[in-house]
């Protein structure tokens, strides 16, 4: 397989050298690929500004320039961005440094360059959830932390982009969990793994359990188990609909180098053969085209810091090999597919170890295949 190659967003003598740059840096920001091609990256934390933000951002594959977008009605991070069937971009809950865990959610149209409350709230205040998008157009929003209950989770509601409203689903979640990882089956149900559960006077608990999503009975039922416990993990869908389940922070704070592959026909996990070379959790990760899949950056427990490093596995060999490391160390980026040869990489929050010494990410890197 070609290597990858590394493409650094600092184009030469820009007219304007902010153009290069987020007007914010990020940490736990959403990015979004619209319709029309450009990256729509929103909220998130700015380390500078001490605060959760508004300001979002519009990065264009063309130009490979930010400008600026219109700003959202609430500040938030830890929120979730999912791009609905009309080509507008749905950003729910998330955290706010003076409100707390949000329950609002708006719609961000790329045409008018405009945010939209929903006409309906969040049914439950959630931030470090997930959001699917299914295969009707609905989105499902699952588990997440509540500030204001002062616990993880066991709740979930679905957005529908027809009444503009959330409903809650008829099952709860077989366990309250944050920082969990969720993806699409190929037979429209959505798997749910790991993540945290956590409730005030009570210590945390890194979960190893699975359970799936059946839209058609609106219930979960477990699946699985991992085989190890997995805090802030990736879930990325293989061609052959397959689950790739890698990193994440088991007891302890270890992040796993054993990835662990979902086979819905089963219900199982296996081992992937090959280790990662550095665990890694709060990372992203993606398909390629080709069918490999890339995960970067995130948080190492080896290294006591956010890693700049990437790795690539390739499902025909099962197996693991180094990528070019990103420009910037960061946890909690977002990598866009945007074509055949390119990967968008942006934000997140770097640090040396040492969270006074903390920077949320202004710029961005391309990772090339050649």
């Amino acid at each position: 397989m070609p290597p990858f190659r590394l493409l650094v967003l600092t184009p030469s003598a820009p007219a304007d050298p902010r153009s290069a740059r987020m007007s914010d840096g990020r940490w736990a920001a959403t990015a979004t690929r619209l319709h029309d091609g450009r990256v729509l990256v929103a909220g998130g934390y700015s380390f500078s500004k001490k605060n959760t933000l508004r300001s979002a951002d519009l990065w264009d594959p063309k130009t490979r320039r930010f400008m600026p977008a219109a700003p959202m009605n609430t500040d938030r991070n830890f929120a979730t961005a999912t791009r609905l069937a009309n080509g507008k971009v749905l950003v729910a809950g998330g955290f706010s440094e003076t409100r707390g865990t949000w329950d609002t959610a708006e719609l961000y149209d790329f045409r008018t360059d405009a945010w939209t409350p929903t006409r309906g709230r969040m049914n439950d205040r959630r931030e470090l959830y997930t959001a699917t998008a299914l295969p009707g157009g609905k989105v499902l929003l699952v588990g997440g932390l509540s500030l204001k209950k002062r616990t993880t989770l066991s709740t979930a509601e679905w957005y529908d982009p027809l009444t503009d409203t959330f409903t809650p689903t008829r099952g709860k979640l077989r366990e309250d969990r944050f920082g969990h990882a969720a993806a699409l089956l190929p037979d429209g149900k959505v798997l749910i793994v790991g993540g945290k559960s956590w409730r005030v006077g009570q210590a945390d608990r890194t979960l190893a359990s699975a359970e799936v999503y059946d839209p058609l009975t609106d219930t979960f039922r477990a699946a699985g188990p991992l085989k190890t416990g997995r805090d802030r993990p990736t879930a990325t869908p293989l061609r052959d609909g397959r689950i790739l389940v890698a990193g994440g922070a088991g007891a302890g704070g270890v992040a796993a180098r054993i990835a662990e592959i979902y086979d819905f026909r089963t219900g199982a996990f296996t081992d992937a053969a090959a280790l990662l070379a550095e665990g890694r959790m709060a990372h992203d990760a993606v398909a390629l085209s080709d069918g490999r899949i890339v995960a970067a950056g995130g948080w190492s427990d080896a290294r006591k810091a956010t890693t700049a490093t990437v790795e690539v596995y390739d499902p025909r060999t099962n197996h693991w090999s180094a990528g070019p490391s990103l420009p910037f160390h960061s946890h909690d980026l977002v990598l866009i597919p945007l074509s055949e040869n390119y990967i968008f990489a942006v934000g997140g929050k770097s640090t040396t170890g040492d969270d006074k010494t903390a920077v949320s990410i202004d710029i961005s890197a391309l990772l090339r295949i050649k």
